[in-house]
């Protein structure tokens, strides 16, 4: 139970958590995973010289750039004697890029190999692995590894060399009984991301033309290309002539008419106040032109690729009213500016409620089990994450 309160409202939301279960403990154990923290776009074209792959099979780990990453760890120090096979899988979609299978070997000579680091080897360390450690790690016949030919590769396109779809990425270690024998799975985990072909980002608000009377101004954005951070986000208002060419504008601005360029409160919206960070007050009846530039992480570390929105231009006017970016007025009665943040996390029901019950209130204090100083920032990024399903509201 969280308990929002200010001086005017008394918020209560009861939250429903659901913890994953943990499974078995293995004596040998496994991690695996993409090296990227949000690998948002799969850069097929750049994955790969495909020029090199091309009528040959000598795609594989090492052919990628340093996309993944295995770890396989003892828990005992008996179990570095112990015999294993590792088979290690990369697929995109239904496409199976990469399905390696080694033979027998050792479990101390991979933790104890100085090519990567106690067990822990990215994918092109495992290609280097293969070669130097040739006398243990070999592939196995029994067991064959499969590659994806140029024609495979090719086939998970999906428009300007990047890929949309589920990527996956999968080890599981086997117990080795001998000669060809395998036996137990002993350890196995699975990651799986969905990365995306994404558009332009799509500003909503304010809308183009629009006239917002008075602070604070509501900024919001649609980006179809999954989940994006705040940093992942650069919001440019510009102050400009009125009916000029908006991308010559954003393309020629400079510090004299650049009214904010910087870090948005949330990856989707900004709430503009004029007086906050890097923020500059607008002037009365001035045009401004307003853009979001969208930098997505791919699954290559420290790629990115960087989608600019379309420009919508507003006039703003310091007197208070009703425009549609400012304020947030639904009434007769001033608005906080939380109601609108609150807008995109709560149900349409609860909405409906405390739109009611505050009209007219404005916030003064937000605290959380009972500990103040906590800004609308951190209530919205606590909500963000959670499914309130009651809302009880009072009035001081």
């Amino acid at each position: 139970m969280i308990n929002f309160r200010s001086r005017y409202t008394a918020v209560l939301v009861a939250i429903v958590m659901l913890v994953a279960g943990v499974g078995p403990a293995w004596a040998v154990g496994v991690r695996t995973g993409f090296l990227a923290s949000n690998p948002q776009i799969f850069p097929v074209g750049d994955l790969v010289d495909l020029e090199s792959i091309e009528g040959s099979e000598d795609f594989d780990w090492d052919t990628l750039p340093d996309i993944v990453f295995f770890e396989i760890y003892a828990s005992t120090p008996e179990e570095m004697d112990r015999e294993v096979i590792m088979n290690v899988n990369l697929r995109f979609g239904s496409q199976t890029l990469i399905d390696y299978w080694s033979s027998g070997f050792r479990l101390g000579n991979w933790i104890e190999s100085p090519i990567g680091s106690n067990g822990y080897f990215t994918n092109k360390q495992l290609g280097r692995l293969k070669e130097e450690a040739s006398d243990w790690l070999n592939e196995n016949d029994v067991w064959p590894s499969s590659y994806a030919e140029t024609d495979e590769f090719l086939s998970v396109l999906d428009g300007s060399l990047v890929s949309a779809g589920i990527a996956v990425i999968r080890i599981n270690i086997y117990e080795h009984t001998g000669g060809d024998g395998r036996g137990a799975l002993l350890a196995t985990q699975t990651q799986t991301i969905q990365v995306y072909n994404p558009g332009i980002p799509q500003l909503q608000q304010p809308t183009e033309g629009e006239q917002i009377s008075g602070y604070p101004i509501f900024f919001a954005w649609n980006w179809s290309g999954g989940t994006l951070l705040p940093s992942d986000v650069t919001l440019v208002v510009v102050e400009g002539n009125r009916n000029s060419d908006a991308e010559s504008i954003m393309q020629s601005r400079n510090s004299a008419n650049t009214r904010f360029e910087g870090t948005p409160q949330f990856g989707t919206s900004h709430t503009y106040t004029g007086l906050a960070g890097m923020e500059e007050a607008l002037e009365e009846g001035k045009t401004y032109y307003w853009q979001v530039q969208v930098s997505a992480g791919t699954a290559v570390p420290g790629d990115s690729r960087v989608y600019e929105s379309n420009i919508y231009s507003f006039v703003f006017t310091s007197e208070p009213g009703t425009g549609g970016g400012g304020g947030g007025s639904t009434g007769s009665g001033y608005i906080d500016p939380i109601v609108q943040q609150l807008q995109s996390l709560l149900p349409p029901e609860l909405m409906a409620q405390i739109t009611q019950e505050l009209e007219g209130y404005e916030m003064d204090d937000i605290l959380i089990d009972g500990v103040g100083g906590y800004q609308l920032q951190d209530l919205m990024q606590i909500l963000a994450g959670l499914d309130p399903s009651l809302l009880s509201i009072s009035l001081e």
